[in-house]
């Protein structure tokens, strides 16, 4: 669950504006170092670092919170550009929603094992 410009996220940032938190925005790795610790400092704190997502905006960005990295929308125009699907949170949590998806299914089947029966009148499996 990152916004760091790791392999999973495109080797971009996916920050928000501030003070808007509407969506995700990319912004290129090499826009700011990672291994900077007063630089992520800015980040999360005002004054904000001005940047430019790849869609062309240009403003203060920070970092988004947890919540946010999981359920924001990204930019259209940033996924556009990398040429990856819209979507909601970081690239990077795809994996991990799917994951989390196929675990809160196999709860529910282990709780009603009527969860997982075929519904009547559709085809099963075989």
């Amino acid at each position: 669950m990152t916004s760091f410009p790791v392999a999973a996220n495109h080797d971009h940032w996916w920050l928000t504006t501030e003070p808007r938190w509407k969506r995700l925005h990319a912004v290129p790795g090499i826009a700011l170092d990672a291994s900077d610790e007063d630089m992520l400092e800015t980040l999360c704190e005002p004054p904000w670092p001005v940047l430019a997502a790849v869609c062309g905006w240009t403003g203060e960005m920070t970092m988004p919170g947890v919540l946010s990295r999981l359920s924001l929308q990204r930019c259209g125009h940033c996924c556009r550009k990398l040429g990856i699907k819209p979507g909601n949170g970081t690239p990077a949590n795809e994996a991990h929603r799917e994951t989390m998806a196929i675990v809160m299914t196999a709860m529910r089947e282990a709780q009603d094992p009527r969860a997982s029966a075929p519904v009547a009148g559709e085809e099963q499996d075989r």
